[in-house]
């Protein structure tokens, strides 16, 4: 739909194609793309954790060297749990969450020390049986799709440099505990794009600047709060008792929980408007 839209501007999208190198000029950037040479005023990486346009700038990657690991599946199982809500586990060896999709398929979600590249249905009927409901355990009937991935919280020392601008995962990576990666990324393409299209419209060059200045603060506080909530969910088997009372806790307050609603939402960092 995006595409079809910007065709109707005039925009032309080419895809697949491949960025082998960059350089900035005195009025823009060189680039080249599948052999042949781009020029312009300015290349924004919108190109993910190994961005090559992060690279070429020499823009660095900075953060903790400790991963986290965790499994991810697709399965259809039968179950006595609702089908409109999301669950959450908090077992002692670990945390659980529990999500249905449509079509009767739930997603499992598991922080675990050492998960298998291609979790099977043994495994994750061992993790439900393990973590899952235990008065009425779900079975597992089909697996769909799985697999496992590792938790890296990194962000670029600066979404500009010069003509080379940076967006979404390019410029920060972090745990999805909180769902925050698309609402930040989402912000960033709106927050960068607005700023381009005004320079481009003969508006002065600070509102790039002002763009760094906005989202890598954002980034760096959506990180701070990922990174919180993944130690919080992987936190050692003595100290989950004491976790589990003061999530219950705060569940039970309605400042606390809107205030976490906000967070968790991405809304938390809303314009403030007046009438």
């Amino acid at each position: 739909m995006l595409t079809d839209q910007l065709a109707d501007l005039g925009v032309q999208v080419w895809r697949p194609c491949r960025l082998t190198g960059l350089s900035r000029t005195a009025d823009g950037v060189r680039a080249q793309v599948d052999g042949a040479e781009l020029r312009a005023r300015y290349v924004v990486g919108a190109d993910g954790l190994h961005s090559t346009v992060r690279q070429a700038a020499g823009i660095g990657f900075t953060g903790p060297s400790d991963e986290e690991s965790f499994v991810l599946a697709d399965v259809r199982v039968h179950s006595v749990l609702p089908r409109d809500e999301a669950a959450l586990f908090l077992a002692r060896p670990g945390p659980l969450v529990w999500a249905p999709l449509p079509d009767g398929v739930v997603r499992i979600v598991a922080a675990v020390p050492t998960a298998p590249a291609e979790p099977d249905a043994a495994y994750l009927q061992a993790l439900l049986d393990e973590r899952g409901p235990a008065r009425r355990p779900d079975r597992v009937t089909e697996v769909l799709w799985g697999s496992r991935f590792r938790v890296r919280h990194r962000i670029a020392d600066t979404f500009r440099a010069g003509s080379v601008l940076l967006a979404g995962d390019a410029g920060h990576v972090h745990s999805p505990a909180g769902g925050q990666g698309m609402n930040l990324g989402i912000c960033d393409a709106v927050a960068l794009g607005t700023a381009v299209a005004d320079v481009l419209d003969g508006g002065p060059e600070t509102a790039l600047d002002e763009y760094n200045a906005r989202q890598r603060p954002m980034a760096e506080d959506v990180l701070s709060f990922a990174a919180g909530l993944t130690r919080l969910a992987t936190t050692s088997p003595s100290r989950r008792p004491a976790r589990d009372v003061l999530l219950r806790l705060l569940g039970a307050v309605p400042p606390a929980r809107r205030r976490i609603a906000l967070r968790l939402s991405g809304l938390s960092h809303r314009e403030p408007t007046t009438d």
